[in-house]
């Protein structure tokens, strides 16, 4: 914190579950047992004020329910058009954890007829209809607007008209068929 300038964060996210024996990510003995000593840690920097929030990152809902203690208040995962985990999402929503989505345009299906059309239905781009569809599962997102200060002004404005149009239950449908080109 004290190279941070701050008495405190406002949140502190596991990265990610501990993996078994033998996993390319690197390997722990009992996974569970480790996930809850890191998770326990967690709970003391929140009992100790050092943050406001604890949480999670790349926690499945199998991770989720082996956890001992309090719910985490955010899993932040990957989740976009072309690929979101249900089942979490599932899980996230029934527990009252923040299901927050990053890599949301990194899945954006920008050459798929039906997302394009759907986007000309509500006069809006591709884009702002892959931003919208996580808005609509009840996700949060973490997005930016780029690394070129050129496009910053733009791809702002674009990002806040996801608040202009609502995606219909058969869209949603439609959106949530549509998988990663291979």
């Amino acid at each position: 914190l004290a190279l941070l300038g701050v008495d405190y964060v406002d949140l502190l996210l596991l990265h990610r579950p501990c993996q078994p024996a033998g996993s390319p990510r690197g390997p722990a003995t009992d996974p569970t047992a480790s996930n809850n000593a890191l998770w326990k840690g967690a709970q003391r920097a929140l009992a100790l004020n050092l943050t406001r929030a604890i949480g999670v990152s790349n926690y499945a809902a199998a991770d989720l329910k082996a956890l001992d203690g309090p719910t985490p208040r955010v899993n932040q995962c990957s989740m976009s058009v072309t690929y979101h985990d249900d089942e979490t999402i599932e899980y996230c929503h029934q527990h009252g954890i923040v299901y927050e989505a990053f890599f949301a345009m990194k899945g954006c299906p920008f050459s798929d007829a039906r997302v394009a059309k759907i986007a000309a239905d509500h006069k809006a781009t591709v884009a702002q209809v892959c931003l919208r569809y996580i808005l609509e599962r009840g996700c949060a997102m973490a997005v930016g607007t780029g690394a070129n200060a050129s496009t910053v002004g733009p791809y702002a404005k674009e990002n806040l008209g996801i608040y202009s149009f609502s995606l219909s239950a058969d869209e949603m449908r439609v959106l949530g068929g549509v998988k990663q080109a291979e």
